[in-house]
């Protein structure tokens, strides 16, 4: 009865044409900038707001996605993020790009939660970026 619904609508669409190979883990990038005196900051990819945020999560998600496989990417976003982070006249003494990641379960499966961290870009400040 709701066949013909289904095919006008395009709801019976083979779904795995979108997602032929699904997510097989979550990624994370943070910027942790670590400052002369000790103190640590951390810039991680906004999430938007309700109104423009798919849009702008968008934007960074695909950036992310590069960060992660483009090393020539990342001293920039390093130093850009020491920017954003250091107040006044603060200095930053260390800067790393650190990849986080979560490794999913099949569905239906209860395998324990499967972690990981990897330093992407480390990088010592002798001067101000």
């Amino acid at each position: 009865m709701l066949h013909p619904v289904a095919v006008a609508s395009g709801l019976e669409q083979d779904w795995r044409m979108y997602a032929p190979e699904p997510l097989g883990r979550l990624e994370f990038v943070d910027v942790r900038v670590t400052m002369t005196n000790g103190v640590q900051r951390v810039w991680t990819f906004p999430r938007g707001d309700r109104v423009a945020g798919p849009f702008s999560w968008y934007h960074w998600q695909k950036f992310k996605e590069n960060l992660v496989r483009e090393p020539t990417l990342r001293v920039g976003m390093a130093h850009w993020a020491v920017h954003r982070l250091t107040k006044g006249s603060e200095r930053a003494a260390l800067v790393q790009i650190v990849l986080r990641t979560e490794l999913l379960s099949a569905p239906g499966t209860d395998n324990p939660r499967t972690v990981g961290e990897e330093i992407l870009h480390d990088e010592i400040l002798t001067e101000a970026p």
